[in-house]
């Protein structure tokens, strides 16, 4: 517990120290896709995380408690990528190969810049726009099994930062996230701290951020390649390397999402991790997500989760089936 409020500490001092003394009002956008209660993009021709602004400029939404809560306060499975971001926080019960039953959260809480003006701005000039963003957030994936796969609480500190031309281009947005984060694993007695840095574009004549349509299907996909490096605070299991201290990897990440409709989509994610310290090892990890939303705003979902890998903190292998219900604000 004492780890955790020091990282609650860290996050806020940091967000404190990297406030604006002032707001640009610079943003501004003549995008008119259709979005839901959240500020999602339902099916439609644009990206779910071009700029703050896109959020912004959106008509206001029918009043609700989750609504009101989602101006300030964001509830999803992760905030790892702008796409996992799409994904509702989940309570499930899962099934491992070779294992008995048990229960799983993945949960993370982010502030909301749309309710926190000094966590964005940004400015133009004639050919170019540039826009950044500041999302602290924290994520729980735990369970209830003794032997957990994935038993992580990490805290990050992203740093967003997007520049589109104000011209006809074939990339038509960059964007690069930096963060500072900070990971820890119950089973596994595990914790690191270090950063990440992740480059994505939008490229609409491949449809890398950009949905294509054909008839009630739509689709949209996204490649991030960056790095991730930090330090190794504790191991005490031996679960990671023990001859080493500090670790450096190269990360290339895959998402695609599939419309069928406006309430049911199926979320694939692929990420592989190369380290470049050490043994060179590879680690591949997958997950295939069918989800079915239940009410118009996208606020409750039921769905599927096939995971397969090995993945941070400690690259335990990972292959079990969830079922779980939903929430997202």
């Amino acid at each position: 517990m004492h780890k955790i409020c020091a990282l609650v500490a860290i996050i806020f001092v940091s967000l404190h120290l990297t406030a604006p003394n002032s707001v640009s009002d610079s943003y501004n956008s003549t995008d008119s896709t259709i979005v839901d209660a959240n500020g999602n993009r339902l099916p439609g021709s644009v990206d779910s995380d071009i700029t703050v602004a896109n959020v912004a400029s959106n008509p206001p939404q029918e009043s609700s408690l989750l609504n009101n809560l989602g101006d300030y306060f964001l509830l999803r499975k992760s905030f790892l990528t702008a796409d996992d971001a799409t994904e509702p926080a989940k309570f499930s019960w899962t099934k491992s190969k070779g294992e008995s039953a048990f229960y799983e959260l993945d949960l993370a809480l982010g502030l909301n810049p749309k309710g926190f003006p000094f966590l964005h701005s940004g400015t133009s000039t004639q050919n170019w726009e540039f826009n950044w963003k500041i999302q602290p957030t924290f994520e729980a994936h735990t369970s209830t099994q003794a032997k957990a796969e994935q038993d992580s609480l990490s805290g990050r500190l992203p740093v967003s930062l997007y520049l589109q031309p104000n011209f006809e281009a074939f990339i038509s947005q960059h964007k690069v996230a930096i963060s500072l984060v900070y990971e820890t694993d119950r089973h596994q007695e595990t914790a690191t701290i270090g950063g990440d840095l992740y480059y994505t574009p939008t490229i609409p004549a491949l449809a890398i951020g950009v949905e294509k349509t054909i008839d009630r299907v739509t689709f949209r996909w996204r490649p991030f390649v960056g790095v991730e490096g930090g330090h190794i605070l504790e191991n005490d299991n031996n679960a990671l390397d023990p001859s080493k201290s500090e670790f450096f990897r190269l990360v290339l990440k895959f998402h695609a999402d599939v419309w069928i409709g406006k309430q049911f989509v199926i979320s694939a994610d692929y990420s592989m991790r190369d380290d470049l310290l050490g043994d060179s090892a590879v680690h591949h990890y997958y997950e295939v997500s069918p989800t079915l939303f239940l009410d118009k705003d996208h606020h409750f979902s039921v769905g599927l989760t096939f995971k397969r890998g090995k993945t941070t903190p400690d690259f335990s292998d990972v292959d079990s089936i969830n079922a779980w219900v939903g929430v997202l604000f």
